[in-house]
């Protein structure tokens, strides 16, 4: 799912997030980026020579926003919070439970 679009100078840099937390980052249409995350991470890629630095932070309990931070040349030039799909939050919550009877049936097996 697409959260963001940002726009540097004639580059779009377009944030998505997926239910499993696969965040992918593309820059003018082409995956720069792609890593795995459930609380957030660092995106590195250069536009030109221009360094680039996408900071994802997401607090599982705190207000169901993923928090996106923007540099350019280690200079914060954007900041947002988006607010998660909530078909996301049910998915993992029903992950989790799933997650917690399996752990339950494979203790209680050994």
């Amino acid at each position: 799912m697409k959260y963001y679009e940002y726009n540097i100078e004639s580059n779009k840099i377009e944030f998505f997030n997926s239910y499993f937390g696969k965040e992918t980052i593309l820059v003018n249409g082409k995956k720069t980026s792609e890593k795995f995350s459930i609380t957030g991470t660092y995106h590195f890629f250069k536009i030109d020579s221009v360094e680039i630095l996408l900071k994802t932070d997401y607090k599982l309990f705190k207000d169901r926003k993923i928090e996106l931070n923007l540099f350019q040349n280690r200079q914060l030039i954007d900041y947002k919070k988006v607010e998660i799909n909530k078909n996301y939050r049910l998915i993992m919550i029903g992950f989790g439970i799933f997650i917690g009877f399996w752990l339950i049936k494979l203790y209680n097996s050994i």
